[in-house]
């Protein structure tokens, strides 16, 4: 149920869009996009049966239904990963206690066998439209990933397309 309450890539493409043209217009009408997660925690030596790491769909599960209760827009990704659309310019100490909220919950309710990961891009650092910010956020994500020695996820952004290069001569 709560990954149907969350909206598609289609809703996803055209906030973005919008939210890049408002940019255009307005260069303080900033927003943040959020990619996130729920890994399985690898699991101990000696860790109990029923400690076990959860699994990646039950983890993900989890963390659709926290992200179904929050104010925010939410949409769902490939292969289970989230993104959050969160309007304004926010700072980065509201967005990290958002992420620390929404990761406290998901160690409440997952027993902590799951760990929560994630990739922020803000509108003005994307400079080619949606896509590019969606493959920015994207790229940090999986930076993220590697970094917290979690095995990798398929990628769930397309990759920004390249520049045309000129021919000289």
């Amino acid at each position: 149920q709560a990954e149907q309450t969350l909206l598609d890539r289609r809703s996803l493409r055209n906030a973005l869009t919008l939210r890049h043209e408002a940019l255009q217009d307005d260069p303080e009408a900033d927003s943040v996009l959020l990619i996130v997660d729920a890994l399985p925690r690898p699991a101990a030596p000696d860790a109990v049966a029923e400690l076990a790491p959860v699994s990646l769909t039950e983890g993900q599960a989890l963390l659709h239904t926290e992200l179904a209760r929050l104010p925010c827009e939410a949409f769902a990704l490939r292969h289970g990963q989230s993104c959050l659309l969160l309007p304004g310019s926010m700072q980065t100490e509201d967005v990290k206690l958002l992420l620390s909220k929404l990761n406290r919950r998901l160690q409440t309710t997952g027993r902590k066998r799951s760990q929560l990961v994630f990739g922020m891009a803000r509108a003005r650092e994307a400079r080619l439209g949606g896509a590019a910010w969606l493959a920015l956020a994207d790229l940090r994500f999986q930076v993220f990933t590697a970094q917290a020695g979690l095995p990798s996820v398929p990628r769930s952004a397309p990759r920004p397309a390249p520049l045309e290069r000129r021919r000289t001569g």
